[in-house]
């Protein structure tokens, strides 16, 4: 990703809000060029559609841009001189479902595949391309393509066949060598052969080889449209999308085809994955992005963060009829400023891009609030260039593979390998870092890794475990397992290889250590076991340093420290070596000199960033 962002972003117009920001001196506004709506039954965007029907019952349609032009032309008015993200629509809009007899936003698996709604779209966005380009030339720093359930590539079919499916289906079973066949049916695809949690890569190989198919269908939607928006696109205009978002996982989102972006962050059309933040990140816990971080950064993208989370003042009224259902993140105004402070300190230190997202408006309505966020700004743009280098000394690992082996009607326990790892972990009062399984080898400076968390990987091929092997269970690492780790080894399924990885047998209950060979194994049989101050004390045993002994969040590199909390009072902070002076950046404060531990009083709800120098 060549370029950072800090910049608003709202569904609806929000004028005033837009000029506050543009006062403060944020030069870049994202919108949404939308023709559908949402999960609510409202529009999206509340400018007219403008792909539409044009009476002939062709798929093509026409195009009005006129909307679009308004849209572009009232955020001019209100936030001059400010460069636009644009995302473009890509789902079919109500006259295009009755063509196509499927919606795109709800049924993105049975459509995907189809060469017309391939085409028509392709189409669509080319033209949209060219007239944004001839119109406002060097005004679009990036366009974002939406597509699936919530615009984020999410296929809520269900894995249900159409025929289009069924021939691309066909076309993968050939290509691998294996006979014609037709979908898995329903039975098939929901059948676990294992503690009704997993499947079994010998009894129910079909399904898992299918679940694995659609999602990379999936993936292979966004790779063609980012490739016909390249072609058609500035090189130095971004292209960015929201996907990839592991750390969430729960039953469901095992079969949404958002999970895994390994093959997506091949693609060298792309600058940017966007991740949403508001409902996984209440007031107290760790925020952060809902997918591998740093395997992103591996690739040559980066994060844009989605920070959306409903403060006190968002509004609720949609329309007449339509109230928003879901609670504000954060109930207060001091919960809300606690917030917007502990999202910066994230971004600053993984040194990501980020936009405020007012949905519906009124999220910045507060005074308090905006004055705020006319500091971050600052903050931001002073300090996103800072050289840095990585010291998180624990690293949370996601296997892809192993996500389509879970029951997709668990959510409970599916919830257990990464949401509620990366919750617990985030108030260990330490950094983490986050990766992929295949990019274990290139982790930089990888011996600085104590602690490695692998609590989903059942399938641990030959392959795989010469990689645990070499990298992970050496050294005098301390390696922690969740409920069936290494059970597969991608052909097979066997319980007495979980005791040959970890020491101990399958559902061992409690906090199970053992040193083995080179390395401490610690296993955990259910979510439940695996506790925060379990892992304080293994992060303690394995030499990782905690700067603080509370359970709370703490984001760190080699130049920024950030601690958020609900727990006001005095409390000591504790670095991993001797610094000249410590700033708490948020007040200008110098807190310390010449040390490497040092108090600082905290409200409840707080959240203190400190430079290190």
């Amino acid at each position: 990703m060549k370029n950072k962002y800090f910049a608003y972003r709202s569904f609806w117009p929000e004028p005033e809000t837009h000029r506050a920001f543009n006062e403060i001196g944020v030069d870049t506004v994202c919108f949404f060029a939308a023709n559908t709506t949402n999960s609510l039954g409202e529009p999206y965007c509340l400018y007219p559609p403008f792909w539409v029907a044009d009476g002939s019952y062709g798929a093509e349609g026409a195009y009005d841009f006129g909307p679009v032009d308004a849209q572009i032309d009232d955020l001019r008015r209100d936030s001059p001189g400010a460069r636009f993200i644009c995302m473009i629509d890509l789902n079919t809009p109500t006259w295009l479902q009755w063509r196509l007899q499927c919606n795109s936003m709800t049924q993105l698996g049975r459509v995907c595949s189809d060469p017309e709604w391939r085409r028509v779209t392709a189409r669509y966005l080319r033209a949209f391309l060219a007239h944004a380009e001839e119109r406002y030339p060097g005004e679009m720093a990036a366009y974002v393509l939406s597509g699936g359930s919530t615009s984020e590539w999410y296929d809520h079919s269900q894995l249900a066949e159409s025929k289009s499916r069924s021939a691309a289906w066909d076309r993968e079973l050939t290509a691998n060598g294996l006979p014609s066949a037709d979908i898995p049916g329903l039975t098939k695809r929901e059948h676990l052969s294992f503690d009704n949690l997993l499947r079994d890569p010998e009894t129910d190989g079909e399904a898992l080889r299918y679940i694995k198919f659609c999602a990379n269908q999936v993936v292979d939607t966004i790779t063609f449209f980012l490739r016909q928006a390249r072609e058609a696109a500035p090189a130095a205009t971004e292209l960015g999308i929201f996907f990839g978002y592991p750390l969430v996982l729960q039953g469901g989102r095992v079969i949404l085809g958002n999970n895994d972006c390994r093959e997506l962050l091949k693609c060298a059309d792309l600058d940017f994955i966007i991740s949403p933040e508001g409902g996984f990140s209440t007031i107290g816990n760790v925020s952060g992005d809902l997918g591998p971080t740093e395997s992103v950064a591996l690739a040559g993208k980066r994060y844009l963060r989605e920070c959306d989370q409903k403060t006190h003042s968002f509004n609720r009224k949609l329309s007449k009829y339509v109230t928003a259902p879901w609670p504000g993140t954060y109930q207060t105004q001091a919960e809300t400023i606690a917030g917007v402070k502990r999202e910066l300190a994230y971004t600053l230190i993984k040194q990501c891009s980020l936009w405020w997202f007012d949905m519906w408006g009124g999220f910045f309505s507060d005074p308090p609030v905006m004055e705020w966020m006319a500091r971050l700004r600052e903050l931001y743009w002073g300090h996103i260039e800072t050289p840095v280098t990585r010291t998180a000394e624990i690293a949370l690992i996601v296997d892809c593979d192993s996500i389509y082996y879970l029951n997709q009607n668990d959510n409970e326990r599916v919830s257990w390998f990464y949401h509620q790892t990366k919750t617990k972990l985030g108030l260990l009062g330490a950094p983490f870092e986050c990766y992929h399984f295949e990019d274990v080898p290139n982790i930089p400076e990888r011996n600085r890794i104590k602690l490695w968390i692998l609590p989903g990987i059942f399938e641990l091929t030959p392959e795989k475990q010469a990689v645990l092997d070499e990298f992970v269970r050496c050294g005098g690492n301390t390696v922690v397992t969740l409920y069936a780790p290494g059970i597969s080894d991608g052909a097979t399924l066997d319980p007495r290889r979980i005791k040959r990885l970890t020491g101990f047998e399958f559902g061992t209950p409690g906090v199970n250590v053992a040193d083995l060979d080179d390395h401490r194994s610690a296993y955990f049989a259910t979510g439940p076991d695996l506790t925060v101050p379990a892992l304080k004390d293994l992060a303690t045993r394995a030499g990782v340093h905690l700067y603080t002994d509370l359970e709370q969040p703490v984001y760190a590199n080699s130049r920024f420290l950030a601690v958020h909390t609900v727990t006001s009072g005095m409390q000591t902070v504790r670095l991993p070596g001797k610094v000249g002076a410590v700033r708490e950046l948020f007040t200008g404060r110098l807190v310390a000199e010449n040390t490497d531990e040092f108090e600082l009083e905290f409200q409840s709800p707080d959240t203190a960033l400190f430079q290190l120098t």
